[in-house]
Protein backbone atom coordinates (compact mmCIF):
# COMPACT_ATOMS: atom_id res chain seq x y z
CA UNK A 1 0.00 0.00 0.00
CA UNK A 2 2.83 2.57 0.64
CA UNK A 3 4.21 1.36 -2.65
CA UNK A 4 1.18 2.22 -4.35
CA UNK A 5 0.43 5.87 -2.65
CA UNK A 6 4.11 6.43 -3.24
CA UNK A 7 3.40 6.31 -6.93
CA UNK A 8 0.42 8.34 -6.52
CA UNK A 9 2.48 11.06 -5.11
CA UNK A 10 5.01 11.01 -7.76
CA UNK A 11 2.29 10.88 -10.39
CA UNK A 12 0.37 14.36 -8.67
CA UNK A 13 4.02 15.92 -8.36
CA UNK A 14 4.05 16.07 -12.41
CA UNK A 15 1.00 16.94 -12.88
CA UNK A 16 1.32 19.56 -10.06
CA UNK A 17 4.84 20.91 -11.42
CA UNK A 18 3.14 23.49 -13.63
CA UNK A 19 0.75 24.71 -11.32
CA UNK A 20 0.89 27.88 -9.55
CA UNK A 21 -2.83 27.38 -7.72
CA UNK A 22 -2.07 26.91 -3.79
CA UNK A 23 -4.55 24.27 -2.05
CA UNK A 24 -6.58 25.57 0.41
CA UNK A 25 -7.11 24.17 3.81
CA UNK A 26 -10.63 22.40 2.31
CA UNK A 27 -8.88 21.09 -1.08
CA UNK A 28 -5.92 19.37 1.16
CA UNK A 29 -8.39 18.19 3.49
CA UNK A 30 -10.57 16.56 0.91
CA UNK A 31 -7.33 14.73 -0.84
CA UNK A 32 -6.44 13.33 2.73
CA UNK A 33 -9.87 11.69 3.30
CA UNK A 34 -9.53 10.43 -0.46
CA UNK A 35 -6.55 8.66 0.38
CA UNK A 36 -7.74 7.08 2.97
CA UNK A 37 -10.62 6.01 1.79
CA UNK A 38 -9.01 4.27 -1.15
CA UNK A 39 -6.29 2.80 0.57
CA UNK A 40 -6.86 2.21 4.21
CA UNK A 41 -10.69 1.79 4.33
CA UNK A 42 -10.55 0.87 7.56
CA UNK A 43 -9.34 4.07 8.50
CA UNK A 44 -12.27 6.20 7.67
CA UNK A 45 -13.83 6.37 10.42
CA UNK A 46 -10.62 7.03 13.11
CA UNK A 47 -10.35 10.12 14.72
CA UNK A 48 -8.32 12.87 12.93
CA UNK A 49 -5.87 15.73 14.14
CA UNK A 50 -4.95 18.39 11.32
CA UNK A 51 -2.10 20.87 11.78
CA UNK A 52 -0.42 23.24 9.15
CA UNK A 53 2.94 24.62 9.08
CA UNK A 54 6.02 25.01 6.87
CA UNK A 55 9.60 24.09 6.80
CA UNK A 56 11.83 24.71 3.96
CA UNK A 57 9.54 26.99 1.97
CA UNK A 58 7.45 24.19 1.76
CA UNK A 59 3.83 24.69 3.07
CA UNK A 60 2.75 21.63 4.53
CA UNK A 61 -0.85 20.53 5.69
CA UNK A 62 -0.84 16.96 7.48
CA UNK A 63 -3.88 14.66 9.26
CA UNK A 64 -3.14 11.97 11.13
CA UNK A 65 -5.43 9.26 11.41
CA UNK A 66 -5.85 7.33 14.42
CA UNK A 67 -7.63 4.78 15.80
CA UNK A 68 -7.08 1.38 18.08
CA UNK A 69 -7.57 -1.74 16.31
CA UNK A 70 -7.10 -5.92 17.61
CA UNK A 71 -5.29 -8.24 16.54
CA UNK A 72 -4.78 -11.46 16.48
CA UNK A 73 -1.74 -13.24 18.28
CA UNK A 74 -0.90 -17.15 19.17
CA UNK A 75 -1.87 -16.00 22.56
CA UNK A 76 -4.95 -14.19 22.07
CA UNK A 77 -6.41 -10.95 20.59
CA UNK A 78 -4.53 -7.71 21.58
CA UNK A 79 -5.47 -4.23 20.90
CA UNK A 80 -2.81 -1.69 19.59
CA UNK A 81 -2.98 2.15 17.82
CA UNK A 82 -2.81 2.38 14.02
CA UNK A 83 -1.90 5.72 12.78
CA UNK A 84 -1.73 6.78 9.45
CA UNK A 85 -0.71 10.58 8.27
CA UNK A 86 -0.77 12.31 5.12
CA UNK A 87 0.90 15.21 4.41
CA UNK A 88 0.27 17.02 1.59
CA UNK A 89 2.71 19.74 0.26
CA UNK A 90 -0.19 22.23 -0.87
CA UNK A 91 2.11 24.18 -3.22
CA UNK A 92 3.24 21.02 -5.46
CA UNK A 93 0.50 18.67 -4.68
CA UNK A 94 2.98 16.00 -3.66
CA UNK A 95 1.53 13.56 -1.24
CA UNK A 96 3.78 11.77 1.57
CA UNK A 97 1.92 8.70 3.27
CA UNK A 98 3.29 7.11 6.87
CA UNK A 99 1.67 4.00 8.73
CA UNK A 100 2.04 2.75 11.83
CA UNK A 101 1.73 -1.03 10.56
Amino acid sequence: MIAAALLVAAALMALAGGCDKRMSDEEAAKAADEIIARDFPDMVDAEKSVQSYVIDERDLYEVAYGKTVEYQTETGTISAPRIVVVTIDRNTGEEIVAVSD
